[in-house]
């Protein structure tokens, strides 16, 4: 049997994690993308911008450090569309294959490291994935949108969004 190379085994494992990711972004609705699960929090726009982008993000992994710190004029995507934020999805999944895709299991064992400016350590990577799931977690998330639908009685979130949000999410 022959040994996979460790940039396969994680392409393999990035197109199962994209191949859940898409289906919920789908699920996005156009006509919500202003509103906020929270008065502190991003729009749903930009927080589903924000896992849009997060493939993008392997480009600085393939040197030997991120400073997020260097980053200071780093704006969340913020799409104005359904079409503009698959599109952006789309792109940035391309962009994950052709970074990784080939690379031998030397550069894949290399060091790499994460930081903020002086701040070096894990737990920024950690604590970073911590927030974002918490910020488009499923339950807070539907929570917070029936909340606003039964707040504002003019409209009411048809059951086939529900029963699809349901259903993804269950499959997550």
């Amino acid at each position: 049997m022959t040994k996979r190379k460790l940039s396969e085994l994680m392409l393999a494992d990035f197109h199962r994690e994209a191949a859940l990711t898409r289906p919920m972004l789908e699920a996005v609705p156009e006509d919500r993308l202003d509103w906020k699960p929270h008065e502190k929090s991003w729009t749903l726009g930009m927080l589903a911008g924000h896992i849009a982008e997060n493939p993008s993000w392997v480009a600085g992994m393939v040197e030997d450090e991120m400073d997020m710190a260097a980053m200071a004029d780093w704006k969340p995507f913020d799409p104005e569309s359904k079409t503009e934020l698959l599109e952006a999805y789309d792109k940035n999944v391309e962009q994950f294959d052709e970074v990784v895709g080939g690379r031998d299991d030397a550069f894949m064992e290399g060091i790499w490291q994460m930081k903020n400016g002086d701040d070096v350590s894990i737990e920024q990577v950690e604590k970073h994935m911590q927030h974002c799931r918490s910020c488009y977690s499923r339950k807070d998330v539907e929570r917070a949108l029936t909340e606003h639908i039964r707040r504002s009685q003019k409209e009411k979130a048809p059951e086939a969004l529900h029963s699809r949000l349901r259903k993804l999410m269950d499959e997550l």
